[in-house]
């Protein structure tokens, strides 16, 4: 599978919705539409004054069930279980509206997820993106087994680059540019990630989580803003592969349920 093959050997593989051609997309990109509407709003308003990025809230999610249920749809789901070699946990969506402003800041900095030791995101773009309104961007493998020896959390530019050495800023990373409905899978456990910092336009777009249904580290899941009350309705009307899916946590050993909910929001 050329997205499995993708995500082995550089990290990432990059389509778009026409492409994946999945029933359900429509009512997606409507509901997605009418959301990030919401969210520029927000981003706008004075109480959000030097907020870099605007996150969903569960209020917001009131309406966007066509969204959640996009990530169910049979093609991505076997693309995520090809890679991960099982059938996946589905830990929902979060939508981020990122303004222009240039901070390295929040999921702007380089970083590694902490849910397992290997997970998938499906970023939807909603907007156009180009060098100069955030593109996603995925360290370079060669260049990301150098950053593990330093043992850094979270990176600016330019820790990265006192780590590579100068000379490195053009080659380090690749940039996943493209029009809205761009899609990209990307294992964000094993390889450093950012959105980069837009500096001349606002990007829209919505993270899909997957993992194995036993995550090394429940504590980190659990990251879209979805109650486990909604999240057991929203799996109600599911077949029984995927409702096991959304609701994973179910099967954990008791000591893992047991651990409280994640707060970390982006």
């Amino acid at each position: 599978m050329q997205a499995t093959a993708g995500l082995r050997e550089a990290g990432y593989f990059l389509t778009d919705l026409d492409t994946l051609d999945v029933d359900g997309t429509s009512a997606m990109q409507i509901a997605g539409e009418n959301l990030f509407e919401r969210l520029r709003k927000r981003a706008y308003a004075p109480a959000h004054a030097g907020v870099h990025t605007v996150t969903a809230t569960r209020e917001d999610l009131v309406g966007a069930e066509a969204i959640f249920y996009w990530g169910l749809n049979d093609r991505v789901l076997s693309i995520v279980s090809d890679y991960l070699g099982q059938p996946p946990a589905y830990d929902g969506f979060s939508a981020y509206y990122s303004r222009s402003d240039g901070r390295q800041a929040g999921p702007r900095l380089w970083h590694k997820d902490r849910e397992d030791l290997r997970m998938v995101k499906v970023a939807v773009y909603f907007t156009d993106v180009d060098d100069a309104s955030g593109p996603y961007e995925v360290l370079k493998p060669q260049y990301g087994r150098l950053i593990d020896g330093s043992h850094y959390e979270n990176m600016t530019d330019e820790r990265i680059l006192s780590v590579l050495g100068a000379g490195q800023e053009a080659s380090f990373a690749s940039r996943c540019t493209g029009k809205a409905g761009t899609v990209i899978f990307s294992d964000t456990a094993l390889h450093y990630h950012r959105g980069r910092p837009p500096t001349a336009r606002d990007r829209c777009a919505i993270f899909y989580s997957y993992f194995s249904r036993n995550p090394r580290y429940p504590y980190f899941c659990e990251r879209s803003a979805y109650s486990r009350a909604q999240l057991e309705a929203l799996a109600k009307p599911l077949p029984e592969a995927k409702r096991k899916s959304v609701l994973w946590r179910q099967d954990l050993p008791l000591r893992s349920r047991l651990i409280p909910r994640n707060r970390v929001t982006v």
